[in-house]
């Protein structure tokens, strides 16, 4: 068949002794037959540690056949952000707190998109565990801490050393 004859719909029918199988080919554009893909974006461990909260994102980066996206601690939905489409993503923030984190809780994004297998996916989230990062940012908390009582301090002494010849000034001027 030459590219001019291709204009149209071509059946290919394969026959053997017990089956039958037909194969259909249209001409035009090929279906875009990409499978979308579910992301999480963790919080960060500065804001769940210093913050106590922090937001958890899912995103999906396909809006052409995009149903739903929601938010699930095991079967019950949580509250979430307003979803925000964008050019070619669609994206739903759950603000989550530290304990609920800290002890490990699994959240799940569960994505409704005609383009799936099963018509959702789902994708689960759990803090990962490591001290690396704890220690990280407890320290830079304690960091920021010690500056400002060092400021505190020298801010006290130097008020304290005015105040102090102010007085002797007085006296001073006074006994004369």
């Amino acid at each position: 068949m030459t590219s001019s004859e291709w204009t149209g719909k071509v059946k290919c029918t394969f026959t053997q002794k017990d089956f039958t199988d037909s194969k259909e080919a249209v001409y035009g554009e090929a279906p875009d037959t990409t499978t979308p893909k579910v992301e999480i974006t963790p919080p960060s461990t500065k804001d769940m540690l210093l913050l106590r909260s922090g937001k958890l994102v899912c995103s999906v980066n396909d809006i052409n056949g995009f149903k739903s996206i929601k938010w699930l601690i095991g079967d019950r939905e949580i509250p979430s952000l307003p979803r925000q489409i964008l050019s070619k993503s669609v994206q739903l923030t759950a603000k989550i707190d530290f304990e609920e984190w800290r002890n490990g809780t699994k959240y799940t994004c569960e994505v409704e998109h005609s383009k799936f297998p099963q018509q959702f996916e789902r994708e689960d989230f759990t803090r990962e565990t490591g001290c690396y990062d704890f220690t990280k940012y407890i320290y830079y908390e304690m960091e920021i801490e010690e500056d400002n009582i060092a400021t505190t301090a020298i801010t006290f002494v130097f008020l304290f050393i005015i105040t102090l010849f102010y007085s002797i000034g007085v006296t001073v001027i006074k006994v004369k």
